[in-house]
C-alpha cells in the first residue's frame, strides 16, 4: 500500500512559518526557480561554503544594513542564524528549528530546502528522491532503501570521466520525461566504507571541497551544470548484501511503479494522476535490480551495461525478476468470515504487471494488490464473503494451505473494508 502520494512521501511540511529575524547584519540570497529568499544572519561564511556546493545554480546574494528590518510580509524560505552552539536552522519545510549546526550541516539543512522549493515552485513536474548519472546520452536512476549505498556509489560514480554526475538525492523531471539537474555537488557520507579502494579514496581526498565529521561534498570536473537535461533510460533499484558477486536482474513493472511512488517528491495530486504520471515515466525505460556487495564491481557491471551505443547491453547476462514481495500487513480486527461484501462502484482499477492498483476518485491513497489480491478483487464482482472467496482461491491456488487463504483473504477484506473500497452486500 502507497500513501500520502499528494504530500510527496515526505516528512517536511509546511507548517511553520521563519520566525523574524532579529537587529544584525544579514545576508540575504535569492536563487532562481525558488519561491522565496533564504536569509543569513551572522554567519558570513556560509553563502561562501553554500556556493561551493551549487557552484552554477544562479542566485544573488544581497547584503543588508542591521538597521533596514525584514518586510513584515516576506515569507522566507529559509534562515540560518548564529549563535554560541553553532548554527540554528529555520525552515518552511520544518515544524521546529535545527540547532548547533556545523556550517556543513546548515548548508545541508539549506540544499534540502531549496531543492524541495524549486519542485513545489513547478506544478506538474516530477521528482524522485534518487540518483541520476548520464551514461552515454541517458539517465541511469539509481533508487533503493536507506543505506543502500546510493550517495556512495553516485559519489564513485564521479571519478568516471565519461559519465557526468546529475544528483545523488533528487531529480525534478519535466512533462517530457527528461530528468533535471539542480548543479548541487553530490553528498558523501563518512567515513568512507572500509573496501573503499585507494583510488576512490585519493579522489574523495581530490575533490572535498565542503565537509565535517559526517558528509563531504564532492566537487570534480564533469557534474551536470544546473538545467542541464537527458532523458532516462534505465531504473535501477540498488540491493546491497553483504557478500555476493554484482549482478543484474529484470524488475518487474509493477515493482518499478511502486518504487517510484515510495521514492516520489512531488505532489502529484489524485491517486490516479500519480498513477498516470509514473506510469508514463518508467514506458520504454529499462528496469533492473543490482544486486552487489563491492562497490568497485558495481561500476564495472553498469559501465558494461550502458556504456555502448544501445540502451542495455544485449549480450549482458541479466537474471529474473527477484523481488522478495512482503507478507500481507495483519489487520488489528478481523472481519466475519461469513460476511457477505461486494466492490464499491466508485473505486477505479488498473492493472500493471501482476499487480492491481485501486483508487477512489480524487482521493490521494494508492492501494497495490498482488496476484492473489487482484483475484480476491475481481471474485468480488459477484458478493462473496471471505468462506465462499476462499473456497474459490482454493481451486486456483491448489499449492496454498486452505488455512492461509482464508486468512489472507480475510485480512485483506478488512483491510479494504476500512477505506470503504469495498460494501456489506
Amino acid at each position: 500500500m502507497i500513501r500520502n502520494l499528494a504530500n510527496g512521501n515526505t516528512a517536511r511540511t509546511r507548517h511553520a512559518r521563519v520566525r523574524a529575524l532579529a537587529p544584525a547584519t544579514r545576508q540575504r540570497l535569492d536563487f532562481a526557480g525558488v519561491d522565496g529568499p533564504v536569509w543569513i544572519e551572522g554567519a558570513k561564511a556560509l553563502p561562501v561554503v553554500l556556493a561551493r556546493i551549487i557552484q552554477d545554480w544562479p542566485h544573488r546574494v544581497t547584503s543588508v544594513p542591521a538597521t533596514r528590518p525584514c518586510p513584515p510580509d516576506q515569507q522566507a524560505l529559509a534562515q540560518i542564524v548564529a549563535g554560541p552552539e553553532g548554527l540554528t536552522a529555520h525552515s518552511l519545510f520544518t515544524d521546529s528549528p535545527l540547532p548547533g549546526l556545523t556550517l556543513t550541516s546548515a548548508a545541508c539543512a539549506l540544499v534540502a530546502d531549496l531543492s524541495q522549493s524549486y519542485i513545489d515552485s513547478s506544478p506538474g513536474r516530477l521528482a524522485l528522491h534518487c540518483g541520476a548519472v548520464e551514461i552515454g546520452g541517458r539517465l541511469v536512476v539509481l533508487t533503493g532503501a536507506h543505506r543502500a549505498g546510493k550517495s556512495t556509489l553516485v559519489s564513485r560514480l564521479t571519478a568516471e570521466p565519461d559519465m557526468r554526475v546529475f544528483c545523488d538525492d533528487v531529480l525534478p523531471i519535466h512533462p517530457d520525461g527528461r530528468g533535471v539537474a539542480l548543479g548541487i555537488a553530490p553528498r558523501l557520507r563518512l567515513p568512507l566504507p572500509a573496501s573503499a579502494s585507494p583510488a576512490f579514496r585519493s579522489h574523495v581526498a581530490r575533490w572535498s571541497t565542503v565537509q565535517d565529521e559526517r558528509y563531504a561534498y564532492l566537487c570534480p570536473p564533469g557534474r551536470a551544470a544546473h538545467g542541464a537535461t537527458a532523458p532516462l533510460g534505465a531504473i535501477i533499484t540498488l540491493d546491497r548484501r553483504d557478500s555476493g558477486s554484482a549482478r543484474l536482474h529484470h524488475m518487474a513493472p509493477d515493482t518499478a511503479l511502486r518504487q517510484l511512488l515510495s521514492h516520489n517528491l512531488a505532489d502529484l495530486g489524485t491517486a490516479k494522476s500519480a498513477l498516470d504520471k509514473m506510469l508514463a515515466v518508467i514506458e520504454g525505460v529499462t528496469c533492473l535490480r543490482l544486486i552487489y556487495s563491492e562497490l568497485e564491481e558495481a561500476v564495472t557491471l553498469l559501465r558494461r551495461a550502458f556504456c555502448g551505443s544501445l540502451p542495455l547491453n544485449p549480450a549482458l547476462d541479466i537474471g529474473s525478476d527477484c523481488t522478495e514481495h512482503a507478507p500481507p500487513q495483519k489487520a488489528p480486527t478481523a472481519v466475519d468470515l461469513h460476511q457477505t461484501w461486494r466492490q464499491n462502484p466508485k473505486v477505479a482499477l488498473r492493472r500493471v504487471a501482476e499487480s492491481h492498483f485501486l483508487w477512489m476518485p480524487d482521493d490521494t491513497t494508492l492501494w497495490q494488490l498482488n496476484l492473489l489480491g487482484g483475484a480476491i478483487w475481481a471474485l468480488l464482482e459477484i458478493p462473496g464473503s471471505a468462506t465462499d472467496l476462499a473456497e474459490a482461491l482454493a481451486e486456483v491456488f491448489p499449492d496454498q494451505p486452505k488455512d492461509s487463504i482464508v486468512s489472507d483473504t480475510a485480512i485483506l477484506l478488512s483491510q479494504l473494508a476500512e477505506k470503504e473500497m469495498i460494501l456489506p452486500a
